[in-house]
């Protein structure tokens, strides 16, 4: 097969710059992410396309340089700088400029057609070696999601309607007059506007898998997942609530709040190893269920995750009762955290998927699960806390004192590090609370 170049023209996904249509929707850190999101899904596809011989791969891209472009997607491959223009004047400048880089047929696609696949791509190629001088996929707004061609004349991107209904039919007009033959692939749907976000999330991956252990939570739960925010990040985000057998309306909160829910018998590590394994994201989050996130959460776990060297993260904790006793026991906890790298899971941990699964998830013991996992992935790399803070909630202090609480607490790690059976810590625990 003839040299074919692929060109993929994209954005880098700054927020309040990247997907500006959805923002109304999404808010401009959710409409980033997708921006972000169906990137990574498109160069995956691509990079499918461009591994056999006689195939490139060119990222024409804007809003970065080329070194975060290259941190973002990696330096493997090669960028080029869409530069100044409306649509048609960089889509000719850069098909042109590949072309003499010895191309014999250019293809060029976005970044906002997720359902893409590698067989579209194929049938492209093989359209251009073979019978046509021009191929075209139809996007069902009008315009095209690719553009392929054997040669390039400026007259084919000119009196273009960009951003119109009207792209498609204007395109194929300029190729008449060109005498050019021309084939249409098959149509799929960009994602564009609000109304695109259902077709969104049918083709979307996760990036984030959020697991939430629940028994008897309905009083907390509402205010949980309405922090979360999921109508701002459609096949982003998913929840994971993994039921223990609770005897209130929990399931049904977390159902209508569009939460896959799970079951399994009881135990915060038993139930979120359920939800990890069933997790279709790359990072997993275990957030307790009367714990609320910070507003950016997403960005700041992904950021924090993307790190070279990091292995696990957390989140600095605020307890939702404003005596000042509780000040004092978040700057403890603060302490224990930054000073002997020990958070608890009430800080919420996040960690890529693949490394929860190398190092076996949770244990089952009913306690100090995610002690013991802390222990175990820190020896993989670097623990991060961040700043930012969510806030649980007070009632086990309230109940029972902020001194007996964190008297039997630390009893209880005093134990585990100097190797008591768990089992009998399990009964301190009971007896205690």
């Amino acid at each position: 097969m003839s040299d074919v170049s692929l060109l993929l023209f994209t954005r880098y996904p700054r927020p309040g710059e990247a997907k500006t249509r959805l923002i109304p929707a999404l808010g401009v850190d959710g409409a980033a992410f997708v921006q972000r999101q169906m990137t990574e899904q498109v160069v995956a596809t691509a990079r499918q396309f461009s591994a056999m011989p006689g195939r490139r791969l060119e990222i024409c891209s804007t809003g970065a340089d080329f070194r975060a472009m290259g941190l973002w997607l990696g330096f493997d491959l090669k960028y080029f700088d869409q530069r100044e223009g409306d649509l048609g004047q960089r889509l000719l400048r850069l098909i042109d400029d590949s072309f003499a880089r010895g191309a014999a047929s250019v293809i060029v696609i976005g970044s906002d057609c997720p359902a893409l696949s590698v067989d579209y791509l194929e049938e492209a190629a093989t359209v251009l070696e073979s019978r046509a001088d021009l191929v075209l996929g139809p996007a069902r707004d009008g315009g095209y999601y690719l553009i392929g061609m054997r040669k390039v004349v400026p007259s084919i991107f000119e009196d273009i309607p960009w951003g119109s209904e009207g792209v498609l039919v204007a395109t194929l007009k300029a190729a008449r007059k060109l005498d050019w033959q021309s084939e249409l692939l098959l149509p799929l749907a960009d994602i564009d506007r609000p109304e695109d976000l259902d077709l969104w999330q049918q083709v979307a991956e996760p990036r984030l898998s959020i697991v939430m252990p629940i028994l008897d939570e309905s009083d907390n739960l509402s205010h949980t997942l309405k922090a979360l925010k999921l109508m701002q990040f459609p096949g982003v985000v998913e929840v994971l609530a993994v039921d223990g057998g609770s005897r209130d309306d929990s399931v049904q909160v977390a159902e209508r709040a569009g939460c896959r829910v799970l079951s399994c018998a009881p135990g915060r590590g038993r139930q979120m190893n359920v939800g990890a394994r069933a997790a279709r994201g790359r990072y997993l989050l275990f957030l307790h269920a009367d714990t609320i996130l910070p507003p950016d959460y997403l960005s700041l776990v992904c950021r924090s995750l993307s790190r070279s060297g990091v292995a696990i993260g957390a989140f600095s904790l605020a307890i939702a009762d404003r005596r000042p006793v509780f000040r004092f026991l978040e700057k403890l906890v603060s302490w224990r955290s930054r000073f002997f790298g020990r958070p608890y899971g009430d800080q919420v941990f996040f960690m890529e998927r693949a490394l929860f699964d190398r190092v076996g998830g949770f244990w089952q013991e009913p306690l100090l699960e995610d002690v013991d996992l802390l222990r175990r992935v820190k020896k993989e790399g670097q623990l991060v806390i961040l700043p930012s803070r969510v806030e649980t909630s007070a009632r086990r202090w309230q109940r029972l004192g902020v001194l007996p609480v964190t008297f039997i607490n630390q009893l209880i790690m005093l134990g585990y590090y100097l190797g008591v059976p768990p089992k009998y810590l399990v009964r301190i625990y009971r007896w205690c609370f």
